[in-house]
């Protein structure tokens, strides 16, 4: 049964990549090969459609890889009507029907290839003979691949950041999270030949890089760009700052004017708080601040202004 689910969502992710591709606003029609603008194209698409929201991981996770795992029935109905349909089930109905039309048109096909292969089959065994060869397949030991990497900013120093996440991609089954050491590298050992991992930071700008085994040197750099506007924010609610007003235009000019903000677990607690772009900017700017000690969690930009943002107090 969840073989069935599972096919069925893997078709649900290739309409929508189509559509996206068929559309100009993706570089390929193979969600697979999405990267970091096709990416944030698609979750501004969501929101806008549908008022969905979906995170980078949550992409890497279950859009960006085949994997063995189904999405909430929640997450798989707003994606449905994303695609134009009422629900996951009515979207499961549609392909049945499509499924059963294109069935009985292939048993037609196969039942004329049958037949001719046993025609075919009669008259060489009768005119030729036959001879019966047993074949022997010998399975390759699973060799072991070691690959090394390490993260630098542009300037070549080393990210210390115990918020970086590195999302490791498998063929059949969900990413796995590596933590890098205490000089910014990580290392991991695999059974393929290809290495293809993303990189995840609310600090940083992700990537996804792929590497063959042997292209690459042990201890690799990789160089991340800053998430700039999220150092600020970090900054301005841990620092001291007496110029308010000068504060207030550099967030204003930093923040879409209909961004989504939310704040998680308030007061340690599980929950949440929303602010439009004022609210936001009036309680980060105010002399007793109320939101001291920020962690950016997520942000997402449009036009090179957040239009997203995702934080919570420590």
């Amino acid at each position: 049964m969840l073989d069935t689910e599972l096919t069925y969502f893997e078709l649900l992710k290739e309409e929508i990549a189509k559509t996206l591709h068929q559309k100009g606003k993706v570089s390929s029609s193979n969600m697979s090969e999405w990267k970091g603008v096709d990416i944030t194209t698609f979750q501004e698409d969501l929101m806008k459609e549908v008022n969905g929201r979906v995170s980078e991981k949550w992409f890497y996770t279950h859009l960006k890889i085949t994997n063995n795992k189904l999405p909430r029935i929640d997450m798989l109905d707003l994606l449905s009507v994303y695609s134009g349909y009422e629900n996951w089930a009515n979207f499961k109905a549609h392909k049945k029907l499509k499924k059963k039309a294109t069935t009985k048109k292939t048993g037609i096909i196969i039942t004329v290839i049958v037949s001719v292969i046993s025609c075919t089959a009669f008259f060489v065994i009768n005119n030729l003979g036959t001879s019966v060869v047993a074949v022997k397949t010998e399975k390759k030991m699973d060799a072991k691949f070691e690959y090394n990497f390490c993260l630098t900013r542009m300037d070549n120093k080393p990210i210390r950041d115990n918020d970086i996440e590195i999302l490791l991609l498998h063929t059949d089954e969900s990413p796995t999270t590596i933590k890098c050491d205490s000089t910014g590298c990580f290392t991991t050992l695999l059974d393929t030949a290809t290495i293809i991992f993303s990189i995840y930071s609310p600090y940083y700008l992700g990537d996804t890089i792929t590497r063959k085994y042997g292209t690459h040197k042990l201890g690799e750099k990789i160089k991340l760009k800053t998430n700039d506007y999220a150092l600020m924010i970090h900054y301005f609610s841990n620092s001291k700052i007496e110029d308010w007003t000068k504060r207030k235009l550099q967030l204003d000019d930093m923040i879409a004017r209909h961004a989504k903000i939310y704040q998680t677990n308030i007061a340690g607690n599980i929950g949440m708080e929303i602010y439009n772009k004022r609210e936001f900017i009036n309680k980060l700017t105010m002399p007793l601040n109320s939101l001291k000690n920020i962690q950016v969690t997520e942000t997402i930009y449009r036009q090179d202004k957040i239009v997203f943002l995702r934080f919570h107090q420590k």
